[in-house]
């Protein structure tokens, strides 16, 4: 919605221990046109979750290109169900490395 609306400059995506794929669903609701396909995505998930388990992150991260978003990059920890600070600030450097911010 707020990508449709321009009302906010989304430099990226981080998307912590997700079990399916609810970017392409969004994208599919609202159509914010092709240029949203564009923006970086970053899965991140622990070797040891049970919960996105790293099959199911596969798995979303398979349907995120096959729904044509092309920037999509999925990273595993060793951890489990958890937040790594680590994570997030190499995402965040990755999302500037392409431009985001």
């Amino acid at each position: 919605m707020l990508a449709k609306g321009r009302a906010v400059n989304i430099c990226g995506f981080f998307l912590a221990g997700m079990n399916e794929d609810k970017l392409s669903e969004a994208y599919r609701t609202y159509q914010p046109g092709t240029d949203f396909l564009n923006i970086p995505v970053w899965i991140s998930g622990g070797m040891d979750d049970v919960i996105a388990t790293p099959s199911l992150e596969g798995k979303a991260f398979a349907s995120m290109h096959s729904t044509g978003f092309k920037r999509v990059r999925l990273e595993h920890f060793m951890g489990v169900h958890q937040l790594k600070r680590s994570e997030v600030k190499l995402a965040l450097r990755w999302f500037r490395q392409l431009g985001g911010f």
